[in-house]
């Protein structure tokens, strides 16, 4: 099973990626029904905490299912948020591709 385990919600997908860094929004992204779809995004202040969770996060195993989580860029872009120049960078969490 490749995938972020259904019972993982936006606290729990928090929960996780905190101890990586200062975690700006975290989403698990679902169905109108509100059953998770087995992805999400985590948007950190950093690139270098991104970076430690992907190296930490990668392949590992959570409630039983193999997570593969990677830098998420739109248009090769990472997003800057000039009011504090700090690099966003999301991470996406998406088993389908893998698959």
């Amino acid at each position: 099973m490749q995938n972020l385990a259904e019972s993982i919600d936006n606290a729990g997908l928090h929960d996780l990626f905190q101890k990586y860094g200062n975690v700006l929004s975290s989403k698990v992204v679902v169905y109108e029904d509100g059953k998770s779809k087995g992805y999400g995004f985590v948007q950190f202040e950093s690139e270098e905490s991104a970076n430690y969770a992907i190296e930490k996060l990668n392949g590992s195993t959570v409630r039983d299912k193999q997570m593969y989580v990677k830098l998420f860029n739109i248009s090769g872009q990472m997003v800057i948020k000039e009011s504090k120049v700090k690099t966003l960078v999301k991470l996406v969490i998406d088993a389908r591709i893998f698959q």
